[in-house]
């Protein structure tokens, strides 16, 4: 399927993508949307590459995910850590940061923060797409784990609740479907897609 001269991907592949993403994380996206990538790792890297430029700053969770720090890091940003507690990243934290420096990027993993499993609280989510807005940086959302739920339903992505276009959600079908299937996909609008 991957093999079909698109370059984001088989087309019936991606739209089959963005219909799963309507019915099971409540994000509205087209074929046009989304592209398909070996491993969300793959994803985060391509995300990395063409959104950002050497020297910019990327504020991360403290506590987080090494691989997706040194994909940033081979890209060329600066990282900048910001605390997380029981309510996932700190965004008053976040908030004082883009007031004092220019943020390019923040990257998260909201549904179960990677590696203390803390949901990030719905008023923090709203929040940080806020700030996202006003200060015109990107929300890398990595759902790595979004079929993973343990009490109640999942909680739904940022992506979904984005409104003015600063989210990039990277997912992956490796959890689900087989380790050894490295099948990610990534979901963000199409210029930068094109990018």
């Amino acid at each position: 399927l991957l093999a079909s001269g698109d370059s984001k991907g088989h087309p019936a592949l991606r739209e089959a993508v963005a219909q799963m993403l309507s019915v099971s994380r409540g994000m509205t996206v087209s074929a046009a949307e989304i592209m398909i990538t070996r491993g969300s790792q793959m994803g985060l890297s391509l995300v990395a590459r063409a959104l950002l430029r050497p020297g910019q700053l990327v504020a991360v969770e403290a506590l987080g995910y090494p691989h997706a720090w040194q994909t940033f890091r081979l890209a060329g940003a600066k990282l900048a850590a910001v605390p997380v507690d029981d309510e996932g990243i700190d965004v008053a934290a976040l908030a004082r940061m883009a007031a004092a420096r220019r943020l390019a990027a923040v990257y998260v993993t909201p549904h179960h923060q990677f590696p203390t499993t803390v949901t990030l609280s719905a008023p923090r989510r709203a929040r940080l797409l806020e700030l996202a807005a006003a200060h015109r940086f990107i929300v890398v959302e990595d759902d790595y784990d979004d079929a993973f739920h343990y009490d109640g339903r999942p909680v739904m992505p940022l992506a979904s609740l984005d409104r003015a276009g600063v989210v990039v959600y990277v997912g992956t079908f490796s959890k689900v479907f087989a380790p050894g299937l490295r099948m990610g996909y990534v979901v963000a609008p199409p210029a930068a897609l094109d990018r």
